[in-house]
């Protein structure tokens, strides 16, 4: 099973566009644990209108609410506490999928290598001509990161690469790897090195 984890703090149209590509996921089973850290518009009622829509696809959907927004870090291991997938992935409000079978091609890179436990996918710009937003990050000794191949015509990189750190925008891991290490350290909320 699949948990897909997604933090919504208000900008409820990209949460609807965010949700509504997700429909098209062809992973099953999948679950979608979505958390609303204080939402203040209309995010709310397009999580209920998206619920039902979910049903309907086959996809079971959890929702955690917050008053006031406790932070990604806090949200997101609030979610993994109940999520009951094997695999786990975060996913930000503003992220659409372009492909149905993401989940899947990630898991199959993750299962061909026993040593791997997180990985994550090319991330584009949405609007023509789709170069590069992040293939990874590069830290520097003063703590400065460096999004991999970003601005870059998205064949620039092809072939997978081991990086010092994955944006949590979008990647996914073994439950495995939570169970070995635990969940994202709080220590690093808000700056969000999770």
């Amino acid at each position: 099973m699949f948990s897909i984890i997604i933090l919504h703090h208000n900008k409820a149209e990209y949460s609807r566009a965010c949700l509504d590509s997700l429909l098209c996921s062809s992973a099953r089973p999948l679950e979608i644990i979505n958390v609303d850290n204080g939402s203040q518009d209309e995010t709310p009622q397009i999580l209920d209108e998206w619920e039902e829509r979910a049903a309907a696809c086959g996809i079971t959907t959890k929702r955690l609410t917050f008053d006031t927004n406790i932070g990604a870090i806090r949200g997101r291991n609030e979610a993994l506490a109940v999520a009951q997938g094997d695999y786990l992935a975060f996913l930000d409000n503003d992220t659409l999928l372009a492909q149905s079978d993401w989940l899947e091609q990630l898991r199959d890179f993750l299962d061909a290598d026993e040593r791997r436990a997180i990985v994550a996918p090319k991330l584009l710009f949405p609007w023509e001509p789709f170069l590069i937003e992040c293939c990874g990050c590069g830290i520097s000794p003063q703590g400065r990161v460096q999004y991999i191949g970003r601005g870059q015509e998205r064949e620039a990189i092809q072939k997978p690469q081991e990086v010092q750190c994955a944006i949590s925008a979008a990647w996914l891991m073994t439950r495995r790897l939570v169970e070995a290490i635990g969940t994202l350290d709080d220590a690093y909320s808000p700056v969000q090195y999770e």
